[in-house]
C-alpha cells in the first residue's frame, strides 16, 4: 500500500489524534496518481470558559473522539493573567479540602486515580508529581471522609495523638499528587489543540450567545465566577471565596504540609517542574471578590507557614510574587446539570459545570466525565447501558456500571475501557437484496384531495460513502387514513419543500422532545424550519402587499445531491445527539439560488415598515437590477461564490429603500462610465440618498433593529467608492463597520456563511487600507480569528473573494499591524523596533506552498488529465489548466509582494538607498503578474503588487506594463482606483530620488492639513 501524505489547506498542518469528527479545515489527500478533497466536520460543541474545569471538560470529549467539533470560547486562555482567570493562580494539590457528601467523595477517589495516572505516565510533561504529604486538623473530621481516603489514598496513616502539634486534632499522611498550575493549563491547551479544538478568545454577553452559530448544538457552561452574574445564568448561590498567596523559592522544601482550621487555611505546596519554587498560603474567605493583596496577609501567611513546614525553616524563603484569586464557590456545591432550552425556536443542550470552589484540579476531571455524560441522561433505552459488565470491569472483578460507549468505571480510573458484548440482529425490510421495497410510501398532501394509493416510487440505494448529508428515513405524519396518499410522479429523491411545507412543523414537535431517543420514528423524519431557510438579509414583509402575499422562503429543486448518505452507527455517542437536536435538512448544504412562494405564513412586520418603498420597478431599473445581479456582484470577486457577498435578490430590493437606492448608485455609476457620462446626475442622485438612509440605519438604535442587514448596503457604497477612485473616506467607512459588529454582538453575532463572506471582505478592506496606510487596522482581529475557524465549514474562501490564499492575508495582517508599531518607532529617539515577529514572518512567506495552488504543469499535470472524463471537451480541459495555472501565478504574485513589504517597510535603513534585492523580487512578482491571463478576473485582484512592485522599479519596460495593466482594468472593470494606482505610479517615478519611496508620497498627500481632516487614504484591495 501507498503512503498517502496529509496536506492542509493552510500548508502544512499535522492530522490530529485519533477522531471520529474529520479532519481539521478541508484537507487534501495526495499522492501520485490522485487527489481527493474533503469538507471539515461542522464545529457542533462550544464550551465556555478556559479554566482547569472547561480544558478537562474538552479532554474528556477529546479523548472520546470529538476534538474535531470543539470550540472552546473564553475572554482568557492559558498562559494568561488576570484576576478573574482563577486556574493559574491556584497551590494545586490533591487535598482532603473538599467535602464528606457522596458526590464529592466519588469525585475525590476519581480524581486522584486520574492524577496519579498523569504522575506515573507523562509527569514532566503534565507537571503532576507525587509528593509526601501531611495534612492536619484543628476540628475533628467525619468518619466517612476518612474511611473513603483510606481505601485509596497511597501510603496513607493516621499520626498518633502523641505526634500531633498543639491545638491539631487530627492529623494525616499520605502521597498526594501537587501540580504546576499554569504548567499544567499549558500542557492542556497544547494537548487540546493536537486533537483539532479550537480556541476563540471572546467575552459573550450572555449564555446564549454561545448558541450564536446555527451549528451548536451543545454548549458547555464552564464559567467560574462569572457564573453569578452572565445573563442566561445568573446564579445566586454562586460567590467567590478570595485566596492570597506568595511564590517562593525555597528548593529545600519537599513535602506538602496543610492545617485546616475553622476560619483559616495554611499550606505549604511544592510547584513541580519549577526548579524549587513553592506556593505559600493563606485565606479562604468566603464572598469576598476583592482582587488586591495586602502586606499584613503576606506577612501572617509567612509567619503561619514557616511554624507549619520544619523544611520551610531551614533557608529563608526567597519571595518572588504576592497575588489573589477568586476561588468560583456555591452554595451546595459544584453544579452539574444539564438543561434544555430553545434558541431561535429549536431545542438545544446546555451543560452547566461550575461552582467547584478550590477542587477544580483534584476533582475537574471526573466532574467532567459526569458532565460528559449529561448529555445522554436521558436517554433509558437499551442503547444507553449495556445488559453485562465491560470486558475490562469484568476481567477485573469491579463493578461497572454499563455505561455504553466506554463506562465510567474504567474512564474514572483512567484505564481503557474493553467494551461491551454486543448482540446482532438482521432487518429484513432494511436489507438490500437487489429487490424493490414492497411497501407502499405514503406521503401527506394537504393541496391534494383524497386518492387511492398508487404503485410506490421507484426504490433507491446509495452505492457512494462520500454522499455530503447522512441520509434518514423521512416518515411523514398522517391525519387520518382517508388523507393517505402516494404521488406515483415523485420518487424518493424527487420529492419536493412544498411536500414538507404542507406540514406545520410546529404541529409535528408539539409532542417531540428531539432529545429523547426513544423517539426512534421521529428522530428519523427531517421536519425543516421555513424560518432557517430565511437569510439575514431577508426583511420580514413587503409593502404594498396584504398578510395573504407575504412571502416566505423555499427551496428550489435542486441538481446538488441533498440526500443523506448511508449513516454510521454510534451507539450512545455525542454524533447521535448533534445529528438530531435542531437538524434541518440543508444545514450545511448549498442550494440552487431559493425561490419565493407566496403564503399566508408571514405577518407584515411593523418594524421595517419605514424601510419599505413601493413593490411597482420600472422596466429600466429591472434592467438595472439584472446588470448588478449578473455583472456587478461578481466583479469585485476573483470568481463567483456560493455565498456571493455582494449578491442581492429582486424581492430584497423591493423591501429596502437603503438598499434599493445603493445598488441603482452603483449601477448608475457604471453606466455612465460606459455611455461616458450621461447618468452621473441619476448616479448622483440616488448616491445622496443611500448615504442619507445608511446614515440614519447605522444609528446604534437602528442598528439594534436592523442587525447586520446593514452590512449589505456599506459593501455596495464601498464598491460604489472604488468606482470612483482609489482615495477615499475609507476609515470612516470601517469606523461605521466596527460598531455595527460590536453592536450586534461581536464575533459570535457572525453565525452563517453569507455574513461570514461579507465582513471576510471588509477585513479584507481593512487590512489592506492599513498595509498601505501603516495605521492599524480599525476592525478588531477578533473577527478575522472567528472567521478563520469558520474557513472549514463555509462555502467560499479569502481567495475567491481576493484572490490572496487565506495564509498569506493571515500573514497581510500581520504586518499591517506590525507596520504601525514600526512606524512608532521610527518617531521615538530611543525606541528600537524588534524585527524578530518580522523575520518568521518572512521565513514562513518563504516557506509557503499550497497544493491548492500548485503549479498545473508540475506534477499535477498528469492527474488533471487522467481525471478529465471523456465526455469533457478539449476546451474544457484547457481552460482547467489555465485556471490552475491563474490561481498558482496570483498566489506567488501575492508572497513575492509580502516579501517586497518586508524588505522596503521594515528591513531598510530610511538613511540609505533601497536595497539592491528589491530589483529581484521586483521582477519576480511582474512575472507572476505578467503570466495570468489579462481576460480572468484572477489578475485583476493583483493591483497591491503591482503596486508595491511597480513602484520599487527603475526599468522602463516594468514600468511600462503597470501603465497598460492599469489601464486595462481600469477601463474592463470600470474602477478608477485603478487609474489612481497610474497616477500615484507616475508621482513616484517622478521623485527620482533614492531615499524616496511610495510611503513618503502617500503620506505627503494624506497627511497633509487639508487632506487629513477630511480622513482619505489610498485602497488598493
Amino acid at each position: 500500500m501507498r503512503k498517502l501524505g496529509l496536506i492542509s489547506q493552510l500548508g502544512r498542518q499535522a492530522a490530529p489524534p485519533r477522531c471520529h469528527g474529520g479532519v481539521k479545515g478541508p484537507i487534501i489527500i495526495v499522492d501520485n496518481d490522485f487527489q481527493i478533497e474533503f469538507k471539515a466536520p461542522i464545529r457542533r460543541i462550544v464550551i465556555v470558559g478556559a479554566g482547569i474545569v472547561g480544558l478537562d471538560v474538552a479532554l474528556v470529549l477529546a479523548e472520546r473522539g470529538y476534538g474535531q467539533s470543539i470550540t472552546v470560547i473564553a475572554e482568557h486562555h492559558p498562559g494568561d493573567t488576570s484576576m478573574t482567570y482563577t486556574s493559574p493562580w491556584a497551590g494545586c494539590n490533591f487535598s482532603a479540602i473538599s467535602g464528606s457528601d457522596a458526590n464529592a467523595l466519588k469525585w475525590d477517589r476519581l480524581g486522584y486515580s486520574h492524577l496519579t495516572k498523569l504522575a506515573s505516565e507523562r509527569p514532566d510533561e503534565t507537571f503532576v508529581h507525587r509528593t509526601p504529604s501531611t495534612e492536619l486538623w484543628d476540628e475533628n473530621v467525619p468518619h466517612d471522609k476518612i474511611k473513603a481516603m483510606s481505601e485509596y489514598l497511597e501510603d496513607f496513616r493516621i499520626l498518633p495523638q502523641e505526634e500531633l502539634p498543639e491545638q491539631v486534632k487530627f492529623a494525616v499522611s499520605f502521597t498526594t499528587l501537587t501540580i504546576n498550575a499554569p504548567n499544567h493549563l499549558q500542557y492542556l491547551y497544547h494537548r487540546l489543540k493536537q486533537y483539532g479544538v479550537q480556541f476563540l478568545r471572546q467575552k459573550i454577553p450572555s449564555i446564549l450567545s454561545a448558541f450564536a452559530s446555527p451549528t451548536t448544538k451543545v454548549v458547555f457552561n464552564c464559567i467560574g465566577n462569572a457564573a453569578k452574574t452572565l445573563p442566561g445564568v445568573e446564579d445566586s448561590k454562586c460567590y467567590p471565596t478570595r485566596g492570597q498567596v506568595i511564590l517562593v523559592r525555597a528548593p529545600q522544601v519537599r513535602s506538602n504540609v496543610m492545617r485546616h482550621g475553622k476560619d483559616y487555611e495554611t499550606y505549604v505546596i511544592p510547584r513541580p517542574g519549577s526548579g524549587g519554587n513553592v506556593i505559600l498560603g493563606g485565606y479562604m474567605q468566603k464572598g469576598v471578590g476583592d482582587g488586591a493583596t495586602y502586606s499584613y496577609e503576606t506577612e501572617s501567611i509567612l509567619d503561619r507557614t514557616k511554624r507549619l513546614s520544619s523544611e520551610l525553616r531551614e533557608m529563608e524563603p526567597e519571595v518572588m510574587a504576592v497575588f489573589a484569586g477568586l476561588r468560583p464557590s456555591r452554595e451546595g456545591g459544584a453544579r452539574i446539570e444539564r438543561d434544555e432550552l430553545i434558541v431561535a425556536g429549536d431545542k438545544r443542550v446546555i451543560v452547566h459545570n461550575y461552582g467547584a470552589g478550590g477542587t477544580g484540579f483534584q476533582a475537574g476531571y471526573d466532574h467532567d466525565t459526569d458532565t460528559a455524560a449529561m448529555l445522554k441522561e436521558k436517554r433509558t433505552n437499551s442503547l444507553a447501558f449495556a445488559q453485562t459488565d465491560c470486558h475490562s470491569c469484568t476481567s477485573a472483578g469491579r463493578t461497572c456500571d454499563r455505561r455504553r460507549p466506554q463506562c465510567s468505571t474504567c474512564l474514572g480510573l483512567g484505564v481503557k475501557c474493553g467494551g461491551f458484548v454486543t448482540p446482532l440482529s438482521w432487518d429484513s425490510n432494511r436489507i438490500w437484496l437487489g429487490k424493490p421495497s414492497q411497501k407502499t410510501r405514503y406521503i401527506y398532501d394537504s393541496n391534494r384531495g383524497n386518492e387511492s394509493p398508487k404503485p410506490p416510487p421507484k426504490a433507491f440505494r446509495f452505492v457512494d460513502a462520500s454522499a455530503r448529508r447522512k441520509r434518514r428515513r423521512r416518515v411523514s405524519p398522517v391525519s387520518s387514513p382517508d388523507e393517505e396518499i402516494c404521488h406515483s410522479s415523485e420518487s424518493p429523491e424527487e420529492i419536493s419543500m412544498t411536500s414538507y411545507l404542507a406540514h406545520p412543523s410546529g404541529q409535528l414537535l408539539d409532542d417531540f422532545d428531539p432529545l429523547n431517543f426513544d423517539d426512534c420514528e421521529l428522530l428519523d423524519t427531517v421536519i425543516p424550519n421555513t424560518q432557517e431557510f430565511l437569510p439575514d438579509w431577508m426583511p420580514t414583509a413587503f409593502s404594498g402587499q396584504e398578510s395573504q402575499d407575504q412571502m416566505i422562503l423555499t427551496a428550489q429543486p435542486s441538481m446538488n445531491n441533498i440526500g443523506h448518505g448511508p449513516e454510521d452507527i454510534f451507539s450512545q455517542s455525542l454524533m447521535e445527539l448533534l445529528d438530531t437536536v435542531s437538524t434541518h435538512p440543508f444545514d450545511t448544504q448549498q442550494l440552487e439560488p431559493p425561490r419565493l412562494v407566496a403564503s399566508p405564513a408571514r405577518q407584515p412586520s411593523s418594524e421595517t415598515s419605514t424601510e419599505l418603498i413601493p413593490n411597482q420597478i420600472g422596466n429600466q431599473h429591472e434592467r438595472l437590477f439584472q446588470m448588478y445581479d449578473t455583472e456587478l456582484c461578481v466583479l469585485p470577486l476573483t470568481s463567483d461564490v456560493a455565498f456571493n457577498p455582494f449578491r442581492c435578490r429582486r424581492q430584497v430590493l423591493q423591501g429596502s429603500r437603503l438598499l434599493f437606492h445603493a445598488i441603482l448608485a452603483l449601477c448608475c455609476q457604471h453606466q455612465n462610465h460606459l455611455t461616458g457620462g450621461t447618468w452621473s446626475k441619476e448616479a448622483s442622485e440616488h448616491q445622496t440618498k443611500a448615504v442619507e438612509l445608511l446614515d440614519s440605519a447605522s444609528k446604534r438604535d437602528q442598528v439594534k433593529r436592523i442587525g447586520l442587514h446593514v452590512l449589505e448596503p456599506i459593501l455596495i457604497m464601498f464598491t460604489l467608492d472604488c468606482t470612483l477612485s482609489a482615495t477615499g473616506p475609507w476609515s470612516g467607512h470601517l469606523m461605521r463597520v466596527r460598531s455595527v459588529l460590536d453592536a450586534c454582538g461581536g464575533p459570535l453575532a457572525l453565525d452563517n456563511s453569507r455574513v461570514r463572506s461579507q465582513v471576510g471582505m471588509l477585513f479584507w478592506w481593512d487590512a489592506t487600507l492599513a498595509l498601505i496606510s501603516r495605521q492599524g487596522i480599525i476592525i478588531d482581529q477578533s473577527y478575522l480569528d472567528h472567521l478563520m475557524l469558520s474557513q472549514g465549514e463555509d462555502e467560499w474562501s479569502f481567495y475567491d473573494l481576493t484572490g490572496c490564499p487565506g495564509e498569506l492575508f493571515g500573514h497581510l495582517v500581520q504586518l499591517a499591524e506590525l507596520a504601525k508599531q514600526r512606524e512608532l518607532a521610527a518617531c521615538m529617539t530611543w525606541l528600537t523596533f524588534d524585527l524578530s515577529p518580522v523575520a518568521k514572518i518572512e521565513q514562513e512567506i518563504q516557506q509557503w506552498q499550497s497544493s491548492l495552488f500548485a503549479d498545473a504543469y508540475g506534477p499535477n499535470f498528469d492527474l488533471i488529465v487522467e481525471n478529465a472524463s471523456e465526455s469533457d471537451a478539449e476546451a474544457d480541459i484547457e481552460e482547467l489548466f489555465h485556471s490552475q495555472q491563474d490561481r498558482y501565478h496570483c498566489a506567488e504574485a501575492w508572497r513575492y509582494a509580502l516579501l517586497i513589504y518586508i524588505e522596503r517597510v521594515f528591513r531598510w535603513d530610511r538613511k540609505c538607498p533601497r536595497p539592491l534585492i528589491l530589483t529581484w523580487l521586483v521582477r519576480k512578482t511582474i512575472d507572476h503578474v505578467r503570466c495570468c491571463r489579462h481576460t480572468s478576473q484572477t489578475q485583476k485582484q493583483l493591483l497591491l503588487p503591482v503596486f508595491l512592485a511597480g513602484s520599487e522599479t527603475t526599468d522602463e519596460e516594468i514600468r511600462r506594463f503597470a501603465r497598460k495593466y492599469c489601464k486595462w482594468w481600469a477601463n474592463r472593470s470600470r474602477y478608477h482606483m485603478f487609474n489612481s494606482v497610474s497616477s500615484l505610479l507616475e508621482d513616484i517615478w517622478e521623485e527620482n530620488d533614492s531615499h524616496a519611496w511610495w510611503g513618503s508620497v502617500i503620506d505627503g498627500k494624506t497627511r497633509s492639513t487639508g487632506v487629513a481632516g477630511s480622513g482619505v487614504q489610498f485602497l488598493f484591495g
